[in-house]
């Protein structure tokens, strides 16, 4: 079965007095923020994979009259959304406790999520449908080399942005940041996730704050799951045999087939 994970998070925060214009508070604040997200946890990855750095668990600018904060994959500690989620209000607490007079606390918005999971199959050797309820909903298939069945990687439905819903699969052995993840051991698995722009998460789930977001607090969020999933989805056959959530073995045990260069130039077809 799939497990859905938060894979990024991005919050913007309104400016709340007219000083914050200012280039060098503004470099202050930031500086104070990440000192306060940064932990023992995320210096011992670093430490660990030198490849990695602070923004590959968070980083912010300041744009459209506010603070913009992205926190990454490499953020979250676990593969459970509700201790995800748990993780997302720390850190608004934290900035609060801080940061109360610099920003309006009442219209922080929610401007991007991306819930993912991790499939024992990939798309070159496993059988899967596609469902898009619009066929307008625009399906590109991107292959390594030639566009042929085991060379191909990824499968994206949609737009991204902050009006749109992008579906998007791929063959994590051959991502480029494969080595980047620090949750998950594995690489022997296709990740498939849904990238949410804040008109969606505003309009159509009713969770572009904070505060409407809690309702996910302790209650895993069925209702976005079925309305992304409703709108376009990417089904291995071999999904329907499973009735458990996917295990560190199940990615272990997997087998797939080889792309004919890994060097080669990656192309993108429409459908």
């Amino acid at each position: 079965m799939r497990n859905y994970f938060i894979d990024y998070f991005q919050l913007w925060f309104p400016f709340g007095r007219l000083e914050l214009k200012d280039h060098n508070l503004k470099s202050e604040i930031k500086e104070n923020i990440s000192s306060e997200l940064f932990n023992n946890k995320i210096r011992k990855k670093i430490i660990n994979k030198p490849n990695l750095n602070l923004q590959s668990f968070f980083h912010m600018h300041f744009l459209h009259g506010g603070l913009i904060l992205h926190l990454k994959g490499n953020y979250f500690e676990t593969d459970k959304f509700i201790e995800n989620l748990s993780q997302v209000y720390i850190v608004l607490e934290k900035i609060y406790n801080y940061h109360k007079a610099d920003f309006d606390f009442t219209n922080v918005t929610i401007s991007r999520i991306d819930l993912a999971c991790n499939l024992p199959m990939f798309l070159n050797a496993h059988t899967f449908k596609v469902k898009k309820s619009d066929h307008r909903l625009k399906e590109y298939r991107w292959y390594i080399g030639e566009p042929k069945k085991n060379n191909l990687n990824g499968v994206v439905i949609g737009k991204r942005g902050e009006k749109g819903i992008q579906l998007s699969v791929y063959d994590k052995r051959y991502s480029p940041n494969k080595y980047d993840d620090t949750r998950f051991s594995s690489k022997n698995y296709s990740r498939l996730e849904y990238r949410i722009g804040r008109k969606f998460l505003k309009h159509n789930l009713k969770i572009g704050t904070p505060k409407e977001l809690r309702k996910y607090e302790k209650t895993f969020p069925k209702e976005v799951i079925s309305f992304c999933r409703n709108r376009s989805d990417l089904i291995f056959d071999d999904e329907a045999n499973s009735k458990y959530y996917y295990t560190e073995l199940d990615f272990e045990k997997l087998v797939g087939v080889e792309v004919d260069d890994d060097n080669a130039e990656s192309i993108r077809v429409e459908v």
